[in-house]
């Protein structure tokens, strides 16, 4: 059934599908923020090994969250602070739940799943009554710093270091504890969601009516059709959000060790969607061939059994192609909807790589050709509009 964005969008608010941000939370209040941080920090620092301490405010990124590192002699952590008028047991990014109540904070039900198998930050405290943890501090080294400056050796090395961790996640089976991985996955109505986000903001807003309510339509239609071949998909545990900005290095030896963050909205999705979330990754280009390499080293390494689309590499290679239009469309709407919703505009830059991504397939593949047709010519203008 293909609904319409009306039809959508009742259908999302009936079954308490969680929207990027349902109720905007209030801007940030750093003295308020502060004040709450040294309140915990006041009864629990001095149990943590941190009878003196320095506190310093990191670099956002596009979540609601604001983290501090808290440093002492000898000891480090990071504070991570949410909003108090944000219910602490939803997820940020739109979820659909299958009518399973959540309750407590995803990231800590998540981490608590991940933590046995990868490496994942520690959670020292967690202070509900504030909104605040207190959790490992992984450092300072993003995979994408060292991919900036890496060759390509090196970079094959990193990358293979990140797969064979992601690897791990999607062979992950449903523990006996309650986890709420296990009762969110993508579907039908998620996906068309995202892609009627990237419409609104990539197109709606950003090219301010250029659009004709026809070819708007037809855009849809062709995206909605994408998102029944995901479904008939296999879904495995998915991080999603599985790019070179939550990907820390932990050490970078000949074999990096990676650790891994932001994965509190982990559900059920095909196993190409992290791949996408890598290898057509926003913030850093990979070269071609290695890419081709390292899809099919992947694909090679999986237990096959029953998953679609691996028998061979040219069926793998469509897959994580067409699996890619929608993690990147997702991502640009999401980058236009920071900058026209939170007045936050540094995401932009990272559009053009994107739409070169989405560009390329549908250049790539005939069966893309309705949707070529429709938004290949919006493309260019839309990159415009980012810069």
């Amino acid at each position: 059934m293909v609904r319409s964005p009306e039809e959508l969008t009742d259908f999302l608010a009936e079954h308490k599908v969680y929207p990027y941000v349902p109720k905007m939370p209030q801007k940030p209040n750093q003295k308020l923020d502060q004040t709450r941080l040294e309140e915990v920090l006041n009864a629990h620092a001095p149990s943590l090994g941190l009878e003196t301490y320095a506190v310093t405010k990191l670099q956002g990124d596009a979540s609601t969250r604001i983290y501090y590192r808290v440093k002492g002699p000898g000891r480090s952590l990071i504070a991570m602070v949410m909003p108090l008028n944000q219910p602490s047991s939803i997820a940020e990014e739109i979820t659909k739940v299958d009518g399973h109540v959540v309750g407590e904070l995803p990231y800590i039900n998540v981490q608590r799943f991940l933590e046995t198998h990868i490496n994942v930050p520690k959670i020292y405290i967690n202070d509900t009554q504030n909104n605040i943890l207190l959790i490992e501090d992984f450092g300072d080294q993003l995979l994408l710093d060292l991919l900036s400056g890496a060759n390509i050796k090196q970079q094959e090395a990193l990358y293979r270091a990140a797969l064979t961790e992601l690897k791990k996640i999607v062979t992950l089976s449903k523990p006996k504890d309650e986890c709420i991985v296990f009762h969110r996955k993508y579907d039908a109505d998620l996906y068309n969601w995202e892609f009627l986000h990237f419409v609104e903001y990539a197109i709606d807003h950003a090219l301010n009516g250029k659009v004709s309510s026809s070819d708007r339509t037809s855009i849809l239609e062709s995206l909605y059709k994408l998102s029944t071949t995901y479904t008939s998909w296999d879904q495995k545990v998915t991080h999603r959000d599985f790019h070179s900005r939550n990907l820390m290095i932990l050490s970078n030896t000949d074999t990096p060790k990676v650790g891994i963050i932001d994965f509190q909205d982990a559900l059920l999705a095909p196993i190409f969607y992290d791949l996408c979330s890598l290898l057509r990754d926003s913030y850093f280009t990979i070269d071609r061939n290695l890419q081709d390499k390292l899809l099919e080293s992947y694909r090679q390494g999986l237990d096959q059994g029953e998953l679609k689309m691996t028998s061979s590499f040219d069926e793998f290679r469509y897959a994580f192609d067409l699996m890619g239009v929608q993690r990147n469309m997702k991502a640009a709407g999401r980058f236009f909807y920071i900058d026209i919703v939170r007045h936050n505009s540094s995401y932009l830059k990272d559009v053009p790589r994107t739409l070169t991504y989405i560009k390329n397939t549908l250049l790539d593949y005939p069966e893309l050709k309705s949707l070529k047709a429709k938004l290949l010519p919006l493309l260019d203008d839309i990159t415009e509009k980012s810069a």
